[in-house]
């Protein structure tokens, strides 16, 4: 399966996607028309990591990935074919538990990784996916955005490999990821 990421698209003139121009990850530029495109992502010929696909991760329909952004700030979602990157607070702090009163801890964020097996509906957890980070509970809604869509990005690039069972565990992303914190620069080390 050839792994590649959308560099750019061509429109029709009734405003439709006509070809997508792809970069595979040896930096290969390819344009393919949008219908040879479905028919590749049909036969698993190729993943294209920044399009999105339906429930049962066949059939292209869009051209984004979907961030949900709750009320409380702490529940943003990343979907992509078949997985899923969450923020949740469950209360620790830099050393364990948070502790509110003393003024050098802070509530901090820990991501979980869910995917879709092959076959199956609902979502699993990743083993080794779960992550407490140096992210704060208070961070902007639009920090949290943009650090999830990073970690997203690790995973999804290295996911049909892993679902595939031609990959290596995903567990060393976490563990590097889980040094991300605000302001976070990508190509910075952790």
């Amino acid at each position: 399966m050839v792994i590649a990421k959308c560099k750019a698209r061509e429109f029709d003139k009734s405003g439709k996607v006509a070809n997508y121009i792809l970069v595979d990850k040896k930096g290969k530029t390819t344009k393919m028309s949008a219908t040879k495109l479905k028919e590749h992502i049909l036969d698993e010929k190729i993943y294209v990591v920044n399009l999105t696909y339906t429930e049962d991760g066949r059939l292209l329909v869009r051209e984004k990935d979907d961030t949900i952004i709750s009320e409380g700030g702490c529940s943003i979602r990343s979907r992509s074919k078949r997985l899923r990157v969450d923020w949740v607070s469950l209360g620790e702090g830099y050393n364990g538990d948070y502790d509110p009163n003393d003024p050098e801890d802070a509530s901090l964020l820990r991501f979980d990784v869910y995917f879709t097996p092959w076959g199956t509906d609902g979502w699993t957890e990743l083993d080794g996916g779960c992550y407490c980070t140096r992210v704060t509970v208070d961070a902007s809604p639009k920090e949290k955005a943009r650090l999830l869509k990073i970690i997203f990005d690790a995973y999804a690039c290295r996911m049909p490999a892993y679902l595939a069972g031609g990959g290596n565990g995903l567990k060393h992303i976490g563990e590097s990821l889980s040094g991300i914190y605000e302001g976070y620069k990508e190509g910075t080390n952790l």
